[in-house]
């Protein structure tokens, strides 16, 4: 390796820190979560109140999702009273429901005060399940606009950063 590329590299490093984990100097948590890339289909793997979850991550999505049929299974209410409006998307038109009761996390890194919202994902489960691949719901824009995502589509790896 030459100076030049040595002292590149060096700079790199300074500016572009996407391989660390833990907290930078400036507060920020950093956390990464393996991607698994299907059909150029992004899909990421959390714990929602204690049980494995797997979620598509849909950058075109405006609002993440669970599916309210899947409810009981992984312990979270849907608020029908608290319907945020209407919502067009692969599975039609739907009508969302804010949800709670949602613990979110993955390995030790938890998601504190993250809203999802719940509709009829059926059309979405009937895409996927074909293809053996059981989804919670989606991972839309509002989380990765949160958490200030970076998606590694190299390394297939989401990285997140919480301040």
């Amino acid at each position: 390796m030459s100076l030049h590329q040595i002292h590149l590299a060096c700079i790199l490093s300074l500016i572009l820190p996407v391989g660390f984990k833990g907290q930078a100097e400036n507060g920020t948590v950093t956390h990464e979560i393996p991607i698994n890339i299907t059909q150029n289909v992004l899909f990421i793997t959390l714990t929602i109140n204690d049980s494995s979850a797997t979620f598509i991550i849909d950058t075109g999505a405006t609002v993440s999702l669970l599916d309210e049929k899947q409810a009981s299974e992984y312990h979270f209410v849907c608020h029908k009273s608290q319907g945020k409006g209407k919502i067009n998307g692969l599975t039609g038109v739907n009508t969302l429901q804010l949800a709670s009761g949602i613990r979110m996390s993955h390995g030790r890194f938890k998601f504190k005060g993250f809203k999802f919202y719940s509709c009829n994902l059926d059309s979405l489960h009937e895409f996927f399940e074909k293809r053996n691949i059981f989804i919670l719901g989606i991972i839309g824009a509002d989380f990765l606009i949160k958490y200030n995502a970076i998606i590694d589509y190299e390394n297939q790896r989401l990285i997140l950063h919480r301040g």
